[in-house]
């Protein structure tokens, strides 16, 4: 919807970098999460709604193995995570914060976003 706030010559040709790879990606989660996103919304997930949802999956990962609701307990859990496997990339928890090493560019072609080259940094 937001960008319905600009005319097609306003994006055209801009870059974004995201963090993790879910446009064509195949794999059985990230095919679900796109099935049911458009089963119940009627519209095509993206990838800011994809992290979002991996984002929360992570914290209701972080507060089930914390077992409480208490703030420092949920961060160290989520500090802890490993292998954590989302629609955009498998998420393992380093001491920076940093979480995955997968990166994806899109650039805007009017209103369509297009995928132009992913990057796999490894980990660290």
């Amino acid at each position: 919807k937001t960008l319905e706030l600009f005319s097609d010559d306003e994006v055209n040709g801009v870059y974004v970098v995201l963090e993790g790879v879910y446009q064509g990606s195949t794999t059985p989660l990230a095919t679900k999460f796109r099935q049911d996103f458009k089963a119940k919304y009627n519209l095509d997930a993206d990838a800011n709604a994809a992290l979002h949802y991996d984002g929360t999956m992570m914290l209701g990962e972080a507060l089930k193995q914390a077992g409480t609701t208490d703030n420092k307990a949920i961060r160290d859990a989520l500090q802890k995570l490993q292998n954590f496997e989302g629609t955009t990339c498998t998420y393992t928890m380093h001491a920076d914060g940093e979480s995955c090493f997968q990166y994806a560019v899109y650039q805007f072609n009017k209103k369509a976003v297009e995928m132009r080259k992913t990057y796999d940094f490894g980990k660290k």
